[in-house]
């Protein structure tokens, strides 16, 4: 269903209105709305797509019920996708590799030393977490957050010791 542009508006306003606050804009929408001029179709509107809805799901879920009843559904595939020469053909390229969620048959040459520093980046990031996760399995007992175990200037010195300032790491 389509709703009015007038609508879209409505809604367009509260969201900016109320950006951090879903459960305010739905309010403000359903206020402004209630006192437009046209309310009394869209709520025509609404009512006959809700039937409409309703007819749907009722029909489809006889339909269910009687594709279950001859058989028609539970049985196999009707194609066995798995076995098909040309979806295993792709999945064995090697251009399909996926690095940085990208193909790596469909980078150009121009990405791919910007794409090989993110990498290393990333790569350092989680080596140095983990670093920090061994150290400090050290100090904090199975039971205590690390919060609570270990004082801040102690983690800031931690940090320097693996080579990064808590500035860096954040």
């Amino acid at each position: 269903m389509e709703f009015p542009e007038y609508v879209h508006k409505i809604v367009a306003k509260a969201c900016a209105e109320n950006s951090a606050d879903i459960p305010a804009a739905c309010l403000q929408v359903e206020r402004d709305l209630r006192n437009d001029d046209n309310f009394d179709s869209l709520v025509d509107m609404l009512i006959s797509q809700a039937v409409q809805d309703l007819v749907y799901s009722r029909r489809h879920s006889e339909n269910v019920a009687i594709k279950k009843e001859t058989g028609a559904y539970g049985g196999g595939t009707k194609t066995n996708v798995a076995g098909s020469p040309t979806i295993n053909r792709i999945c064995k390229s090697v251009y399909y590799y996926n690095i940085g969620s990208r193909t790596l048959g469909l980078l150009f040459g121009k990405e791919l030393l910007g794409l090989a520093g993110t990498e290393e980046s990333i790569a350092s990031g989680h080596q140095f977490n983990a670093n920090l996760l061994r150290e400090l399995s050290k100090m904090v007992k199975d039971d205590q957050r690390v919060q609570d175990a270990v004082k801040e200037k102690k983690l800031r010195d931690l940090f320097c010791k693996l080579g990064r300032k808590f500035d860096e790491a954040a």
